[in-house]
């Protein structure tokens, strides 16, 4: 469940599984407490977004090219003026973790519109926020890694349903 204000009874999360229940684990985790999404003045996390284990259970948005993702982040952290880590008063996270028959619908803007999606593209995320004007952990589509987002592909496009709309299905080995 969403909680949110009357003002945004409106808003949806931003991935949604299709085949995941049993082919992909939401794994019970932390936000790293000095995750550059931490504070609600800075990167604003979607569900969706890429995230990487810095140790234990604990996750953190990718900032270097060659961090290796390990899950979708599968709440708000200050996306849409939502925060749900702040708002439950716990740091705790959901992380969706990919199998290789796993798909899940994204939505924008958990994937970077301004780079049109081709089926059988590559998925990747935004590692270098800075660089890019881009948000640390936003997907990002293409043959190969755009600049600023890690070298590592995360999952495939197998379906383009809308201009702000994909489907993606995970990769064996690289989540």
């Amino acid at each position: 469940m969403l909680r949110t204000t009357l003002a945004k009874a409106y808003i949806k999360r931003t991935i949604r599984p299709l085949y995941g229940w049993t082919q992909a684990t939401p794994k019970s985790s932390f936000l790293k407490a000095s995750s550059p999404t931490a504070g609600t003045s800075n990167a604003l996390v979607f569900p969706g977004f890429a995230l990487v284990q810095t140790g234990g259970d604990e996750y953190d948005v990718p900032t270097a090219t060659t961090d290796k993702i390990v899950g979708l982040c599968a709440q708000y952290i200050g996306g849409d003026g939502i925060n749900e880590p702040s708002d439950s008063g716990v740091n705790a996270i959901a992380v969706w973790t990919l199998g290789p028959s796993a798909e899940f619908e994204i939505s924008a803007p958990a994937f970077d519109t301004a780079v049109t999606p081709v089926v059988g593209d590559n998925v990747y995320a935004y590692a270098t926020s800075a660089a890019t004007g881009k948000q640390w952990g936003q997907l990002v589509t293409g043959a190969s890694a755009p600049t600023g987002a890690t070298t590592t592909v995360i999952a495939k496009v197998v379906k383009v349903n809308s201009a702000t709309k994909i489907t993606i299905r995970g990769l064996f080995g690289t989540l």
